[in-house]
């Protein structure tokens, strides 16, 4: 038997269809199509618009440079690899040995920036002399800090991890990054290698201007 409230319910389907469809264009749900678990809500893609923290900022590298303490030897790094790097001259590995030339919070081809922005990088820099550490100081002059870990290595290869650690926002841009070597290292060592995560914070490529070892010549001293 055909129901006599056909007509009554085609009309209120009307109705609720002309509604719906009057909010759908102002891109709304009704409130009850609307579902009350944030976690079942579509993400909304995040723009990356670079480190959101560090203010720019300009230093003079003989007023942030320490003087050397009784004993200790001061040095910038005389060579530079790296896992990649964005050009073979300009942002090449190299960019990062000798002393600081990167003074403002920029994009700079006076620095060591890898090839890509969003990957895992190292850069390795050579000194002239063979020290025991006592400090690691990094310049980083663009998207500080996605530094993970800072090693050294003696002369017969061996690595020493002397800082690890997680990409965090800091305070400012340039940054100057100081690391205590408090581990009980026997040789003297030559080599430092600094490890940077781009990956985590989306904030693109994170440049080094230099790397400066410090350290003693001989322990006790």
């Amino acid at each position: 038997m055909k129901s006599t409230r056909l007509p009554e319910i085609m009309l209120i389907a009307t109705v609720f269809l002309l509604t719906a469809g009057c909010v759908f264009q102002k891109g709304e749900l009704p409130a009850f199509l609307q579902n009350s678990d944030p976690s079942m809500k579509p993400a909304k893609n995040k723009a990356v618009t670079g480190t959101p923290v560090p203010t720019p900022t300009y230093f003079n590298i003989e007023d942030v440079l320490p003087t050397a303490r009784p004993g200790e030897i001061r040095q910038w790094a005389v060579k530079a690899y790296a896992s990649s790097e964005f050009l073979e001259d300009k942002w090449s590995a190299m960019q990062a040995a000798g002393k600081p030339n990167t003074f403002t919070c920029a994009d700079s081809a006076t620095a060591w920036a890898a090839a890509d922005q969003d990957t895992i990088e190292w850069i390795e820099l050579e000194y002239a002399e063979a020290v025991f550490p006592v400090e690691v100081n990094i310049y980083q002059n663009y998207n500080p800090s996605q530094v993970t870990e800072v090693a050294v290595f003696t002369e017969d290869g061996t690595r020493h991890v002397i800082w690890e650690g997680y990409p965090e926002r800091v305070k400012d841009c340039p940054d100057l990054m100081t690391v205590t070597v408090d581990t009980d290292i026997k040789k003297p060592v030559r080599k430092v290698r600094v490890t940077l995560d781009q990956r985590v914070n989306g904030w693109g490529w994170n440049e080094i201007d230099a790397v400066e070892l410090v350290g003693i010549k001989q322990k006790g001293s």
